[in-house]
């Protein structure tokens, strides 16, 4: 790991709002049971909510495949 990383495990909730963006790229139920709201909730006040595989309702994200 380079010097000053923050090693982070992939089991620890993201902190929040922390984000620029949120990339909704795998529709884990967690996630999508919790709804967009919640998700917008890890990203600062003007984040984007980017949803991948259109997980969310089309009027939930700012961008969506």
């Amino acid at each position: 790991m380079r010097t000053g990383a923050v090693q982070r495990s992939l089991t620890e909730a993201p902190a929040k709002p922390t984000y620029n963006a949120v990339i909704l790229a795998v529709p884990h139920r967690e996630f999508v049971i919790e709804g967009a709201q919640a998700i917008r909730g890890y990203g600062k006040t003007e984040a984007v909510l980017f949803d991948v595989k259109s997980a969310l309702p089309a009027a939930m994200s700012d961008l969506r495949l």
